[in-house]
């Protein structure tokens, strides 16, 4: 990147709906094996 002002306002960082998102779990020290999933919820645990 170079010395140009960031137009922060522009830059894009709405919500954007689509029909699938892609789903990874990280289990006993690995990623699992990824899909595509209609779900819309965002799941977290600790």
């Amino acid at each position: 990147m170079g010395n140009e002002s960031i137009n922060w306002d522009k830059l894009g960082f709405d919500y954007i709906k689509t029909d699938k998102r892609f789903l990874q779990v990280w289990k006993n020290g690995e990623w699992q094996e990824g899909t595509l999933t209609d779900d819309n919820v965002l799941h977290i645990s600790e």
